[in-house]
Formats: structure tokens, sequence, C-alpha cells
């Protein structure tokens, strides 16, 4: 009978210890949807942009996570298609055993504006960090649900049309594709230069997902400006400034920062890339002394993988997930959805290591950084 007891006392024990062992099973993760062009035409801006959050979601998740649970980034493809980007959205919607609590670094403006349109994000609560265009339309909207970390369409141009003015330049035209973005890169830039007086003196077009710009060539090359602002995709830039060169044309380029600098520096031959000026929405990746660069190519040096190279979309998409995790760590108890929302739109000025990002008074365009780098012969980006 005596032994009969101890049995039942340590079997009783035993269960009592797994019932505790249960209650102390980790923290279910916190998912976060990342719906981006990983393959096709935008790939080169999709895939550095989601490397450089998935580095900062390693770094959070190898200090312990967040209250204890770690991030998980549910990454999905759409081929900068927005009808696949508004599949990917309903499918991570509709998964509830991996409930995502917001979305991350969705790139175009259609992607954007279709998420807006068809009441996806107003009906489920659910905000995108890091929606990644400059549309003045898509921004018209005034969608509670969209948070940038870059600056527009209308302070791009502002920009460069002040930097070719403060060099004494008054001759300007455009590059741009003939869709929604390039209409809206014509509208702003000759709204620049009817500020101060200024009419554009050309602008040359091409049909987007393409490279195919000699007509824009043979118009920069009739009207014979001094400056040439180029909003185009990284592939159709490189394209039209070996071709202008080629051909004898002089002005001096400037492109938005729809195209990337680490593209031109591969795609253009030296000696043609010298002087040839990009804009900037993030800190030159070369600026160590800055604390979101300096954490940025650690992470990568820590956590990424063989291949990963520093980029400025990689530091873009490193720049949104920081602002996002920020407000997840502000949320008392598990995350869901609407209390991410509450915490995102109560963020009001963040500090993110030399770059500030004002979300306050219902501000969603929390980015004002601005700057012109140039290519040098030697295949460097000079600032």
């Amino acid at each position: 009978m005596f032994k009969m007891l101890v049995r039942c006392g340590i079997a009783a024990l035993l269960a009592v210890l797994g019932s505790g062992a249960t209650a102390q099973d980790p923290k279910k993760p916190i998912y976060v949807g990342q719906v981006s062009p990983l393959t096709g035409p935008a790939s080169s801006v999709g895939v550095p942009l989601t490397r450089g959050a998935s580095l900062l979601v390693r770094k959070v998740n190898a200090n312990g996570g967040i209250n204890g649970s770690t991030l998980k980034l549910l990454d999905k493809d759409d081929g900068f298609d927005p009808k696949r980007t508004v599949g990917a959205v309903t499918e991570l919607l509709a998964d509830k055993e991996r409930p995502i609590v917001a979305l991350i670094n969705v790139v175009g403006s259609s992607q954007n504006g279709d998420l807006v349109s068809q009441g996806l994000l107003a009906s489920n609560d659910l905000n995108i960090v890091g929606a990644f265009t400059g549309s003045t339309s898509v921004r018209a909207l005034k969608s509670p649900h969209l948070y940038f970390v870059r600056p527009g369409v209308e302070d791009e141009a502002n920009h460069i049309i002040a930097h070719f003015i403060a060099l004494g330049i008054d001759r300007v035209a455009l590059v741009h594709p003939e869709d929604t973005f390039g209409r809206d890169a014509l509208a702003k830039v000759t709204q620049a230069l009817a500020s101060r007086k200024l009419t554009l003196v050309g602008a040359g077009t091409y049909q987007p997902a393409t490279t195919d710009v000699k007509g824009a060539v043979a118009t920069m090359l009739e009207r014979k400006p001094q400056a040439i602002a180029i909003f185009a995709t990284g592939a159709a830039a490189a394209k039209f400034i070996t071709s202008y060169r080629e051909q004898g044309g002089g002005a001096m380029l400037t492109t938005s920062s729809s195209t990337s600098a680490d593209h031109l520096l591969k795609a253009l031959p030296k000696e043609l890339s010298r002087g040839v000026g990009i804009l900037q929405v993030v800190p030159p990746t070369y600026k160590v002394a800055l604390p979101l660069v300096s954490e940025y190519l650690e992470a990568l040096r820590v956590h990424g993988d063989p291949g990963w190279a520093p980029s400025a979309y990689g530091l873009e998409g490193f720049l949104a997930a920081k602002v996002l995790i920020a407000a997840i760590r502000r949320v008392p108890g598990t995350p869901t959805r609407a209390s991410v929302s509450s915490a995102l739109a109560s963020q009001g000025t963040l500090d993110l290591g030399g770059i500030r990002l004002d979300f306050s008074k219902a501000r969603r365009e929390g980015a004002r950084y601005l700057e012109i780098g140039v290519l040098s012969s030697d295949g460097k980006l000079r600032n």
C-alpha cells in the first residue's frame, strides 16, 4: 500500500510539473506580412527592401524578441502586379493560424492605392509601414493606414529643381515613363519650375516596364536642355543615360530616388557615370557616423546571408522595420492589428539614429530626408 501511495504521489507530482511546463511554453510569434516584388521588373527594389527588414527582425529575435515573442515575416512575392498584391494580402488575412498585425514594404503606386480603394486596409484595421511610393494620388487619399518613410514626388521634384537653379541652370527637361507615376512627375516638375517663373523645355517619355528610350533620347538631343531630371526605374535610366551620352548629349543628369545608385553603378560604363546625380531619401551607406547606418551595416555583417550587400533600398527597408517594431514594443500584452494600429497612430516624432520621422498630428508622411549624391568616374557615390 505504501509503495502504491508513493507511486501515486510521484505521478501526481509529475502531472503538476507537466502542467507547469505547458504553461511556460514560449509565446506565439508576432506575424508581419511583407508583400513586395521579389521577381519581375521591380525586384531590384523589392529584394533589398525585404532583406533590410529581415535584418532587423533577425537582430531583434537574436536579442530575445519582443516581450519574449519572436517576430516572423511572412513574405509574399507580387511580381509588381497590383492584382497579385491584393491577392497576397487577402491570403495573409485569411491565415488564422498566423494572424498578421501589420504589413511592411509594399511597393508601387497602384499596389498601395488598390489596397486602400478596395477597403482591405480599413475593414481589417491593417496598416502598411513603409508604403513604397511617392505618388501624389496615393498620398492624396489620406489613408490613416499608410505610413511613408520616404518623401513624395512633389518633394523630390522641388529638391531637384532647386539643385539645378542653385547651379545657375534654367533650361530643364524631364524623362519619365508614360504612366501614373510619370505623369505625376511631369506635373510636379512643371509646378516646381513654374514657381520659379520657368517652363519645362521638353519631356521625353517611354513605355513603362520597358527600356525602349529611343524616343526620349531623340527628344532630349533635339531640345538641348542644360539639365535633365530623370524619373525612371534603374534599368530604363541606365539605358537612357548610356544612349544619350554615347550620342553626344551633354546636359547635367539627375535621377529621382526611383533609380537605384547600386543599379547604375553596375549598369553604367564608368566613363559615362561620372557626374550623374542621384536623389537619395536615406543616408548613403558610407556615412557610418550616423547610428542608423552603422546599426544597419552591423546587422548586415552579423545577420545577413552570403551575397547580401549594403544598399540604399536595404537601409530603407531596415528603417521601415524600425518604425513598425518601435510601435509593437509599445503595445501592452499580445499585439493585435487594432493595438498596433493604435500604437502607430500615437507614435509622434521618432529619432531613429540620424533620421527623424514625424508622425504627429495624424501625419503619415514621416520622412523629409533628401540629398543628392553624385557618381564619380571611379565607380563611387559621393555626397
